[in-house]
This record gives C-alpha cells, structure tokens and sequence, in this order.
C-alpha cells in the first residue's frame, strides 16, 4: 500500500507529532461554547474527553504508523476500541439524518439529492492540470 510506503520512507517525528501524542496536548479541550455548562462541570469533564479525544487519536492511527513511533497499543485497547466503534454505530443508525450532520453538510447533501444535475461532473477540473501536483 502506498500510505505504508510514505509512512516508513517519508514522516519523520516533530514538534506538532510530539504535541499530537502527548496526552498534555488533550488536558485543555475548551469548553463548547454551544453547551451550557458550569466551568466546575467542565473542568473535570473536558478532562475525561481529553483522554477520549488522545485514546482515538491513537486508535486511527495505521498499524505502521504506531510502530516506526512507538505509539503504544495493546490487545486491551483494541478490543475497547472496537467497543467504541460499536457503540458509535449503534448510535448513528438510530440518530434521524438531520441530527447526524452539521447543519450545512445536511443542507448540501438534501439539496444534492433533490438536484443531483447540480452535482454531476464529468471530469474533474483537476485531472491533468498543474493544479493537481503531483500525479500519484
């Protein structure tokens, strides 16, 4: 696979990759400015999504990847992984469309539907030209 191929020959450890895997970096998740929520709740529940938002990062991460930067994942996480994944599952098949998107992505997907000749392209305005970069 070619992810793998870039993974081994192409990243390399930073700054950013340090911050991304340090646990430190999820301790300060803001407080949603959406919720309606006391600074004393959120305190000590920012603190439980942090470590949340940290353990998925690592979770997503190719095998690959975990192992040329000796992110450790044990068979325990894995399995409370794929828990997660049930469970998200179970929730998105039960949550009504609208409530699964943000609201703009929702408002584009019902209008492509209700006027797919909008969307249609036969080519893409990238294919071929300098733009793309790179071909792959």
């Amino acid at each position: 696979m070619r992810f793998d191929n870039i993974i081994r020959t192409r990243l390399t450890r930073t700054e950013i990759l340090n911050d991304l895997l340090g646990h430190e970096f999820y301790a300060n998740v803001p407080k949603p400015t959406f919720l309606p929520l006391p600074d004393s709740f959120w305190a000590l529940a920012g603190l439980s999504f942090g470590r949340f938002l940290w353990f998925v990062n690592r979770a997503t991460f190719p095998v690959g990847f975990r192992e040329k930067f000796e992110i450790s994942w044990s068979q325990q996480d894995e399995r409370k992984f794929r828990q997660i994944r049930r469970g998200v599952n179970l929730i998105w098949k039960t949550l009504p469309e609208q409530l699964r998107y943000l609201p703009q992505a929702h408002r584009a997907i019902s209008d492509a539907r209700q006027h797919p000749e909008r969307y249609r392209q036969e080519t893409s305005p990238y294919v071929g030209s300098k733009r793309m970069g790179r071909q792959w």
